[in-house]
């Protein structure tokens, strides 16, 4: 499913960092930061791509299409944060695609924090 309009970004995501704090009781813990939210796309993966997958970095990832030109370019060692039903999950950043073509559409990998 190619992305061809802004309008298919839909579905909101955030990336943050997680940055060392402290916990009530001064213990060492890591905090939420966010850096900003935007529009996204999810991208649909078909069965031979799935199967294609099994065994590499590539399992079970997710793939989120968002538009090129943002408030900052999102790093590898940010999170994503993005509702699905309801339900909050949680994503590493496995590799970022931008667009240096047409500079319209960045692509973003990311698998599930389990």
């Amino acid at each position: 499913m190619p992305i061809t309009e802004t309008a298919e970004l839909n579905k909101r995501l955030t990336f943050f960092m997680e940055v060392p704090g402290k916990g009530p009781h001064n213990n060492p813990v890591k905090k939420r930061e966010n850096k900003y939210s935007c529009f996204c796309a999810l991208k649909k993966k078909f069965i031979k791509d799935l199967a294609t997958d099994i065994g590499t970095k590539f399992e079970d990832t997710t793939t989120f299409v968002i538009r090129e030109n943002q408030k900052e370019v999102p790093e590898n060692d940010w999170k994503i944060a993005f509702k699905n039903k309801g339900i909050e999950q949680f994503y590493d950043i496995v590799t970022i695609n931008p667009d240096v073509d047409d500079e319209c559409f960045m692509v973003i990998i990311a698998k599930k924090v389990k």
